[in-house]
């Protein structure tokens, strides 16, 4: 696919409703918002975004900021990609992108507890939502879009699981165009 821009900037992360627990996995705390640098990529049917911020979900899987961080860093950088159709204004000035979230996968590796066995994968499945559209500004150079981690699923073989506890987290991306 043809790549239209390289765009870099932040997310800014919180949850949604849920103040029981927040980003840090710390019981009773507000849940304040947690920005991150971030870079992706516009092609002409989807938005890539390279090591997508992961923490703030896994942090609130695990309820522990310091395993988190951990397992994070065994994942290395995580991509996800948002398949979108494209709007342009009659005026031109900017590209209204109606998204198509697919769910985001992660996988790691659980070792056997026999010597000999082989190592599964634990997978865990984000519902991501896209509620409302992004907006690109022509002028600006300038993509803005929020999406919500809805539901998350732990995988193990055959066996899915839905996380009762897990709080919706919403990320709201603020992109301009690498000149």
């Amino acid at each position: 696919p043809r790549s239209y821009a390289n765009l870099w900037g932040t997310v800014h992360s919180s949850t949604e409703g849920g103040d029981a627990t927040s980003l840090s996995g710390n019981e009773g705390e507000e849940a304040e918002p947690a920005v991150a640098d971030i870079k992706a990529t516009v092609q002409n049917d989807s938005v890539n975004i390279s090591d997508f911020p992961v923490k703030d979900i896994v942090t609130s899987i695990v309820g522990d900021a310091d395993a988190a961080d951990a397992m994070v860093e065994q994942l290395g950088p995580v991509n996800y990609s948002i398949g979108y159709e494209p709007t342009v204004s009659e005026a031109g000035d900017c590209i209204s992108l109606a998204f198509n979230a697919e769910p985001l996968e992660i996988s790691f590796p659980i070792p056997s507890s026999e010597e000999e066995g082989e190592a599964q994968q634990l997978t865990i499945e984000v519902e991501v939502e896209a509620a409302e559209n992004g907006m690109y500004t022509v002028a600006g150079s300038n993509l803005k879009f929020g999406i919500t981690a809805q539901n998350v699923f732990l995988v193990v073989g055959e066996e899915k699981t839905a996380l009762e506890n897990f709080s919706p987290i919403k990320l709201d991306f603020d992109l301009e165009k690498v000149k």
